[in-house]
Order: structure tokens, then sequence, then C-alpha cells
């Protein structure tokens, strides 16, 4: 998250000018947008390992699955792949909360709705803060409006 927020810094946002002078569609910006591409597809194929072994060392170990715990394939796990980039996706380019995508995804693949509430709110919490962060640091922030 961090390097993301760094990233967004460098490159500057909406209503937000880059840190280091960093111009809209100039090779610096598309570098570093392929950069934080290339970061986050790492980061999901570093989760897809950690995820095949820890669900291969339960199964060997004979954990047996209950009600709501995912028996994760690779089969599954394509099919979560790319549901998870479709939602990311329409979220971005409707403009809606990923929990009004993502919820409803979680709860396709048969997550319990407690489970998939938590997961959503876990999901929130880490794009505010992160927005948080880069508002703040760009002065856009109102920090009055949050004691009011």
């Amino acid at each position: 998250m961090i390097l993301l927020i760094l990233i967004s810094l460098l490159r500057g946002a909406s209503g937000m000018t880059s840190i280091v002078g960093v111009t809209p569609c100039s090779p610096w910006d598309f570098t570093l947008l392929v950069l934080s591409i290339v970061f986050l597809v790492v980061i999901t194929a570093i989760n897809i390992l950690l995820v095949k072994r820890e669900y291969t060392v339960k199964i060997k170990n004979g954990y047996q699955l209950v009600d709501g715990d995912l028996s994760w394939t690779p089969k599954l796990i394509t099919k979560f792949l790319f549901s998870a980039f479709g939602a990311g996706f329409v979220a971005s380019v409707v403009g809606l909360g990923g929990g009004v995508i993502f919820n409803p995804l979680l709860l396709s693949f048969k997550v319990p709705p407690s489970v998939s509430s938590a997961t959503g709110m876990y999901m929130i919490m880490f794009s505010t803060l992160s927005s948080s962060i880069l508002y703040s640091l760009s002065g856009i922030l109102n920090i009055g409006f949050a004691f009011w």
C-alpha cells in the first residue's frame, strides 16, 4: 500500500499535482503506471501461491472443510481471479463502492454473509486510508469536517 501511495504522489491524481512535477501522459507518467501494474501483478501472483500452499497443507493434514470454506482448486482460483478483476473494473468505471460489487461476488462463491461483509469492510478500510493519506498530503482534505 505504501508503494502505491508513493506512486500516486509521484504521478499526481485528479485534483492533485505531482510532487516531483510529472505531467500527465508523459513518459515518466506511463513508467510509473506500468510500475504500479507490475507491482500489483506480482502481489497477486504471490497471494495465489500462498493460498494454494495453505490449501494443500490443509488437505494433506486431513483438515475437514466446513460450510463456507472454499476449495481452492486451480479452476476456482482462475474463476475468482477473473471475477475479481471484472468486478474491480466495473466498480472503477461506474464509480460504485467496492462493497456493492464485491459482496454479491463473494456471496455467489458461497461465502457466508458475515465473512463477505467483513471482507468488504476490510477492503474499504485500505482504500479509504490510502485516499485519506493522499488527500491529506496534497492539502485537499478538510480536517475540520472530521470534527464537525
